[in-house]
């Protein structure tokens, strides 16, 4: 059975979405982790490696700071946007609500995808 899947009836959550398996999140998450020491404490790093980052990967302070806070602001749509599916398909609930909102806020759209292929994957198994 995929770590993902929904339909298990042996478990006390039959008929409700599982609460995703955090473990996997940590290197998923480590590019907006980067972006975001990179953004809010540049004084951490060395002269050399934030200037090397800086020219790697943006130009200047202002297009890191925008894409900082664009990348944060569709991470929350989307999470906001996984608790609407859950609850629209009636499958929300206080644990796997508040797993899947910070799993797509940390991931963003993989996890999204993830859930709607889930949700989807439920809906077709009911027809």
């Amino acid at each position: 059975e995929e770590k993902w899947d929904t339909m298990s009836t042996s478990t006390p959550w039959a008929g409700e979405l599982k609460r995703p398996f955090m473990n996997f999140a940590i290197p998923a998450a480590s590019g907006m982790c980067l972006l975001s020491i990179l953004y809010l404490t540049p004084e951490t790093y060395p002269a050399a490696v934030k200037s090397f980052l800086m020219a790697l990967l943006f130009n200047s302070e202002a297009l890191l700071g925008l894409v900082f806070f664009s990348a944060w602001a569709a991470h929350l749509i989307e999470a906001i946007y996984a608790v609407y599916i859950l609850h629209t398909n009636k499958l929300l609930n206080l644990s796997n609500g508040l797993s899947w909102f910070l799993l797509t806020f940390a991931l963003g759209f993989p996890s999204l995808g993830k859930l709607i292929h889930c949700v989807r994957k439920r809906n077709n198994k009911a027809t």
